[in-house]
């Protein structure tokens, strides 16, 4: 497996976030219209280069930065060296999406279809599809949380991205998957902000994953030229 798995497991959330700020703030900008660029590319193309762009790209800009010390909006596009194995990892990752959407909303709809005026029941099942789906998307978060940093910063396969982020995550499941639940939501509240927010929080998540990853992985290793 590519890469050294220099951690145990040991999660610093706070301390990730804070070292991810340090790399972006000083190019705020550069990565904000980076993150904006990303996600109108993804949105035109229907998702296929969001992965490509604003998981693999900004997570390169984010390594560009700590190795060298300065990044430009259009190393972005150094994602595309990573297209294919990005893109068939977000394939792979559907597969997982759709069972999580099955366990989630499946009691509802078996409810509307065969007992529609069971209005407790009708309820119960919409509490279930709302904690199943946290609950869920947030392990699967945590169990994907440094593929695509490792696929940024080693250009490897998707067997071998999801591989090496499981062997990180099975040490500490419960912090990885806080971490991946509080990560989303500060991700989220960018996005509430006007929808403007997500440009500076989408990079400053990436970048405290990159930090993560450098933790867990080190910096040996790492390109962004290839």
């Amino acid at each position: 497996m590519s890469g050294r798995l220099t951690g145990t497991g040991e999660v610093d959330l706070a301390g990730w976030l804070s070292r991810g700020w340090e790399t972006i703030k000083d190019d705020v900008v550069t990565f904000a219209v980076a993150s904006l660029l990303a996600g109108l590319i993804g949105a035109v193309t229907c998702g296929i280069l969001a992965a490509t762009l604003a998981q693999c790209g900004i997570a390169m800009m984010a390594f560009r930065k700590i190795l060298y010390g300065r990044v430009e909006i259009g190393n972005v596009f150094d994602g595309m060296k990573r297209f294919v194995p990005a893109i068939l990892t977000f394939l792979l990752l559907l597969i997982p999406g759709f069972l999580i959407w099955a366990i989630a909303q499946g009691p509802q709809t078996a409810i509307q279809i065969l007992a529609p005026n069971n209005s407790g029941a009708l309820l119960a099942a919409s509490l279930w599809n709302i904690v199943a789906t946290v609950i869920l998307q947030a392990l699967l978060a945590g169990a994907i949380f440094f593929a695509y940093a490792h696929i940024a910063a080693r250009n490897v396969g998707p067997i071998e991205a999801l591989q090496a982020s499981w062997e990180i995550f099975r040490r500490n499941v419960v912090m990885f998957t806080l971490t991946a639940f509080v990560y989303g939501l500060i991700a989220a509240a960018g996005a509430i902000a006007c929808c403007v927010g997500v440009f500076v929080t989408a990079p400053l998540i990436t970048a405290a994953t990159v930090h993560a990853y450098i933790d867990h992985f080190g910096l040996q290793g790492v390109s962004v030229e290839e």
